[in-house]
């Protein structure tokens, strides 16, 4: 006989620092013949009594985590995943059902957070939907919002066999403040004022030993293209604006060469570098020219 579902009909979790409440989390969730499905609902969450270096917001977050063809052992579609016949929630045209000793398949995570942000006494919002595996971690969107700011984020993290991993993404700020965010350390950086305008996009391979090289190193060897572009913005109250862009024009296209341009204006003051190098460091036919 396959066996039935599994059911955790309620889970309850306190958070404290010691003395003072930081908020709860109540959930449950169900395995069964179509996967794993987890609901977790954070009310009244407090990172910042959790851990010192956490930003200073109340949260009320509802996560939703989906963990399809990995069939409860035993049930109906287990088995028959075990003989190499789909369960009864494959999709068409998806190929065989997940099999015992293969790579894990997605997990799909959705969230959404409403709260407070204390440091600025205004609301917030953020909203996450994502998956990831063994070999891919996709972020098909990441929205954060508080009073004007914002923020939107997409990208994905891929391992592919000719390099260790290929990072797409794309993404803009407005009017964000990263410093309630990340807090840091107490001093200059939370006293000061942030309001950062910028938009990136990236589709860059990385070589298989960049974690062994010096990141200066690691640089020039970059497969793909990437640009910043950093519009008029505020930094520990300096003004700054700049952009940078990293990769190959169409004539390189097939060779070593590589190409870094990028500029800063600081407080009035002007920081630039553009050049090109090869991946092996050999400096051959390269220029650089800088100016500050």
């Amino acid at each position: 006989a396959a066996t039935g579902p599994l059911d955790l009909q309620e889970l309850e979790l306190a958070f404290a620092d010691g003395n003072r409440s930081a908020g709860r989390a109540r959930g449950s969730g169900r395995w069964d013949a179509d996967g794993l499905r987890l609901q977790l609902d954070l009310d009244g969450l407090r990172p910042v009594l959790v851990d010192a270096r956490g930003p200073r917001m109340t949260l009320s977050v509802p996560i939703r985590l989906n963990l399809p063809g990995r069939p409860l052992p035993g049930s109906r579609s287990a088995r028959g995943s075990g003989a190499g016949t789909a369960g009864p929630t494959q999709a068409a045209g998806a190929g065989p059902a997940v099999a015992a000793g293969a790579a894990l398949p997605a997990l799909e995570i959705q969230a959404t957070l409403e709260g407070l942000l204390e440091a600025l006494n205004r609301p917030l919002s953020l909203q996450v939907d994502a998956s990831l595996d063994a070999d891919r971690v996709e972020l098909r969107r990441l929205q954060a919002a508080s009073g004007p700011a914002r923020a939107t984020l997409a990208g994905e993290l891929v391992h592919t066999p000719g390099s260790a991993w290929r990072v797409r993404s794309q993404g803009q700020v407005a009017d964000f403040d990263p410093a309630p965010w990340w807090p840091g350390a107490a001093g200059a950086w939370r006293r000061a004022t942030h309001r950062l305008n910028a938009s990136w996009t990236l589709d860059l391979a990385l070589p298989r030993d960049a974690a062994a090289r010096p990141p200066l190193q690691v640089l020039p060897s970059l497969q793909g293209s990437g640009r910043l572009a950093l519009a008029p913005s505020v930094l520990a109250g300096v003004p700054v604006q700049g952009e940078a862009e990293i990769g190959q024009t169409a004539a390189q296209a097939g060779s070593a060469s590589r190409r870094l341009r990028a500029h800063l204006t600081a407080g009035g003051k002007r920081l630039g570098q553009e050049g090109q190098a090869d991946p092996y460091g050999s400096g051959a036919g390269g220029r650089r020219r800088q100016w500050w």
